[in-house]
């Protein structure tokens, strides 16, 4: 979409309510794709295992206007937040919480709250009882958190996993009512038990959107498909429409996280990949689960996601908070004929299936 259009869009929206409508909150509109804010977080400790040592279920990321993240008051009296629950990975080295706090303070910043929960880090296997910390921290959210009324109600709901806790994501998605799911490198081709691939990731009923590499994702098991191989990564083909990839031509396995936290997981060199997966996730979540505010701004999403910042409307307040706010899709722009890896090391494939359109794009620094 040109930004003519992105503009009508918003002056026809603006009119009816949908880009800046009047709203009760502090920041004095609802935060989302096109009115980003800042983001804080709050670490809450609950008794899951009904024994003496509490463990914090989860860091809880959302709106906020204050400038300090840690304790920020979240935004009350706004339009609803939809539910992001983060799965964290086998990386090891430092807390998952501050592995994540790039990734999660993005989309908080867009109009989420997203719970990073402290369960993570194993493969599906097809044994529901591996799933009942991860459902408890669902049900607390939804249920028992301090600032629940600041949720939309459920289903609107995403599941998001990295490597292993994106098998664990996908078994999630069989049980827990949702509106879409986000795979970062899941680890799908390594499940073990009763469970196979196909019936892991036919779990998955919703809008989905599935990141990987060419690089070391394969030997992982987390590469989804591979057009000149197709034989070597037929899982994309077990996930229903509407479906969306991303694959990074020169990333890594952890490049998803804050560098230098990803233990023995390797990162990349290309220094995009980071910031274009939060804000391909970004226009994702708006398209298929926007926050309540968005009003028209989740049609203004392509089926290719590629939203550029410099292409939406101005944001208010002269943009204060929009600083540093999707800065990969800004940096990039679009090519049809995929570039040469000797001459563009940094480029990235998009390709999705939708009952709309079927087709691929390429995006390389712009």
């Amino acid at each position: 979409m040109t930004r003519r259009n992105f503009l009508k869009l918003g002056a026809a929206a603006s009119l009816s309510g949908g880009f800046y409508g009047c709203a009760p909150c502090a920041a004095g509109f609802p935060p989302n794709l096109a009115m980003p804010v800042f983001y804080g977080y709050k670490e809450y400790v609950i008794n899951v295992h009904n024994n003496q040592n509490p463990i914090p279920i989860a860091r809880v990321f959302y709106p906020t206007i204050d400038g300090t993240p840690p304790g920020a008051a979240i935004l009350t009296d706004c339009e609803q937040f939809p539910l992001v629950l983060l799965i964290h990975g086998d990386c090891p080295g430092v807390d998952p919480y501050i592995q994540w706090i790039y990734f999660a303070g993005q989309l908080a910043r867009a109009g989420y709250v997203v719970a990073v929960t402290a369960a993570g880090g194993f493969l599906a296997t097809g044994d529901p009882s591996e799933l009942a910390d991860l459902q408890r921290a669902h049900d607390y959210m939804r249920n028992s958190w301090e600032y629940r009324a600041t949720l939309m109600p459920s289903p609107n709901t995403a599941v998001a996993g990295h490597s292993f806790g994106g098998t664990a994501a996908a078994e999630l998605a069989g049980v827990l009512p949702l509106k879409a799911f986000v795979g970062l490198s899941g680890t799908f081709g390594q499940v073990t038990g009763s469970l196979s691939v196909q019936a892991l990731l036919a779990n998955i009923r919703v809008p989905s959107l599935f990141l990987w590499n060419h690089n070391d994702d394969p030997w992982v098991d987390a590469e989804m498909y591979r057009p000149d191989e197709p034989l070597a990564g037929q899982m994309w083909s077990f996930v229903g429409a509407p479906k969306h990839g991303v694959v990074f031509a020169n990333g890594a396995h952890a490049d998803y996280l804050l560098p230098g936290t990803s233990g023995g997981c390797g990162q990349g060199d290309c220094n995009l990949v980071r910031p274009l997966a939060v804000d391909l996730t970004t226009t994702f979540l708006t398209k298929y689960l926007p926050p309540q505010g968005a009003g028209a701004i989740p049609q203004s999403v392509p089926d290719s996601l590629f939203v550029r910042p410099q292409d939406l409307p101005p944001p208010p307040n002269n943009g204060f908070y929009a600083g540093a706010y999707l800065g990969g899709l800004a940096s990039s722009k679009q090519v049809s004929d995929r570039p040469d890896p000797e001459k563009q090391p940094c480029f990235e494939q998009l390709f999705w299936e939708t009952s709309a359109s079927q087709s691929t794009t390429y995006l390389i620094p712009a």
